[in-house]
């Protein structure tokens, strides 16, 4: 399930009055991905073979007022976060560690041979601040650090993944009406630097992500995101002989139903989302289709 929901476009804007919450639902996805441990653990070719998952989707936000100034949460949308929400004569703050675990092969580039698992944990911590430049903008510049952790590599040196998580990230949104119609536009960049210790597969990522959020019912809400990127490794692969580039397209659209037979706490969210990561060598091509189902209760 990692990064799946990386069209994690979210229209939370730091220090919103967040309603606690809890989703349970099931995630189905379609994906064509070497790295990925969903699929066979032999290979035999550099283009990746398309495999299908299902999975439980768990999201939830628990937060606890302090005073009127400081909250305490936690909360987990593909990884846990326990933090801090702080409104500062500085400034609104939010701020935590984060933790995550996922699969791995320990060498994925081995062919006609079965490929092993090993388990990779990641852990870090995040710093928001929140600002706004008028009355119909609100925004947030962020930076996460996040230490990845590899069970066991079998990898030549040059490829060693274990490395350090640089994310910096300015989010923005925007309220405004259209024909009488009340829309929210969110315009986000982002710059993620991983710092692998084997330097080939060290990278550089950029994300520009935009979208709107607009209610087209009483009680159905609709997003929807497109993201636009690139990653450009640091040095040379010493397997294919040159140093990997990838450009990356997605969208994504949620549809949300809120009170459900007039039950005003209970909600449902449909989500479905399309990600491509189309490189200059056919063995690090990614691409997913996801589609998601939950229902919510906030409390």
């Amino acid at each position: 399930m990692k990064k799946i929901l990386l069209l994690s476009f979210s229209a939370c804007i730091l220090l919103a009055s967040e309603q606690n919450f809890v989703e349970f639902g099931a995630t189905t996805k379609s994906s064509k991905d070497n790295f990925s441990t969903i699929g066979e653990n032999s290979i035999n070719s550099q283009k990746a073979k398309s495999e299908s998952d299902t999975s439980p989707y768990l999201n939830f936000f628990y937060g606890y007022n302090l005073s009127d100034s400081t909250n305490i949460y936690a909360s987990y949308n593909n990884e846990l976060r326990v933090g801090s929400k702080m409104n500062t004569s500085f400034g609104n703050f939010n701020f935590g560690i984060k933790y995550s675990a996922y699969d791995a092969w320990e060498d994925p580039f081995l062919l006609g041979t079965n490929r092993v698992e090993t388990d990779v944990r990641e852990l870090g911590a995040y710093l928001e601040y929140g600002l706004s430049f008028s009355n119909i903008h609100q925004g947030k510049i962020k930076y996460e650090f996040s230490s990845a952790d590899y069970d066991k590599e079998n990898i030549v040196k040059e490829l060693e993944r274990e490395g350090y998580r640089h994310i910096i990230g300015f989010d923005n949104m925007w309220k405004l009406k259209f024909f009488e119609r009340d829309i929210n536009y969110m315009a986000n960049v982002s710059y993620e630097m991983y710092d692998a210790d084997g330097k080939a597969s060290a990278y550089d990522r950029y994300d520009l992500i935009l979208g709107f959020s607009t209610p087209v019912s009483e009680n159905l809400t609709l997003s929807s995101f497109i993201d636009i990127g690139k990653k450009n490794y640091d040095k040379s692969n010493p397997i294919f002989n040159k140093k990997i580039d990838s450009t990356i397209t997605g969208i994504n659209a949620n549809l949300r139903w809120d009170n459900i037979l007039n039950y005003k706490s209970v909600y449902m969210n449909f989500k479905a989302g399309y990600l491509e990561e189309d490189a200059n060598t056919d063995f690090y091509d990614k691409e997913t289709t996801y589609g998601i189902i939950s229902l919510g209760y906030k409390f």
